[in-house]
C-alpha cells in the first residue's frame, strides 16, 4: 500500500513537470542569428535584438529543440530557428553539442591540443 502511494506521487509529479511549456525568456546577444531552417544549408541572417519581439511582453513558445541544438519558434508569424546559445529558455537546461568542423591550430612546437576539450562530434 505504501509503495503504491509513493508510486502515485512520483507519477503525478513527473506528469506536472512535463506539462511545463518551454518559452524563450531572453535573447542573449545584441545581434541574434535567425535561420529559416535547422540545417546548415538553411538561409540565416542576423537581426538586432531590438527588432525582435520582447520575450517579457510577447510569449515566444519553443516548438522544438533539434538534435543540432536549434530552437524552433514562431516570430512574426513565421516558423524560424535560432541556436540554443543565442537564447535563454525557461525550465531546465538541455545541453547540446554545437556542430562544427574541428580545426586545431597551435603556435607551440609540440602541438599540444589539451585545451580543446569541449568540441563534440556531429552525426547527421
Amino acid at each position: 500500500m505504501r509503495a503504491q502511494y509513493l508510486f502515485s506521487i512520483i507519477l503525478g509529479l513527473s506528469n506536472v513537470s512535463h506539462a511545463e511549456e518551454r518559452t524563450i525568456i531572453k535573447f542573449n546577444f545584441n545581434d541574434v542569428q535567425i535561420c529559416e531552417g535547422p540545417n546548415t544549408t538553411s538561409k540565416c541572417y542576423t537581426k538586432k535584438r531590438s527588432t525582435l519581439p520582447n520575450p517579457k511582453i510577447e510569449k515566444l513558445k519553443v516548438l522544438d529543440i533539434t538534435k543540432q541544438g536549434m530552437v524552433k519558434t514562431v516570430i512574426d508569424g513565421k516558423t524560424l530557428f535560432t541556436h540554443q546559445i543565442e537564447v535563454k529558455l525557461s525550465g531546465k537546461a538541455i545541453t547540446k553539442n554545437i556542430c562544427g568542423e574541428r580545426v586545431f591550430e597551435s603556435s607551440e612546437p609540440r602541438k599540444s591540443y589539451g585545451t580543446h576539450g569541449l568540441v563534440g562530434e556531429c552525426d547527421e
